[in-house]
């Protein structure tokens, strides 16, 4: 279980929030300010894309639950939204 088990992720202009949870993973519409927020819609989602994810922690993980884990999508138009990083990972 990671130390901040929640952060915010910007894809394709969507805010979502990720929950690390029960050896789960839930993906759900909306931001918190609180947590630290990654942007998959500039550099980092090419580097994504190139492999580079291993170099950041919690993209890694996003990356293992998404490969190997339980996913949990809020809806339907979360799942459309994380589908070209599910895609590359």
């Amino acid at each position: 279980m990671p130390e901040r088990p929640y952060f915010n992720l910007i894809i394709q202009n969507q805010k979502l929030a990720v929950f690390f949870a029960s050896d789960k993973l839930f993906i759900k519409k909306g931001f918190n300010k609180d947590y630290i927020t990654y942007s998959m819609d500039n550099t980092l989602y090419e580097g994504a894309i190139k492999g580079s994810i291993s170099k950041d922690r919690k993209l890694k993980q996003l990356a293992k639950f998404i490969r190997y884990g339980d996913v949990c999508f809020e809806t339907m138009d979360v799942k459309r939204v994380m589908q070209p990083f599910i895609k590359k990972v």
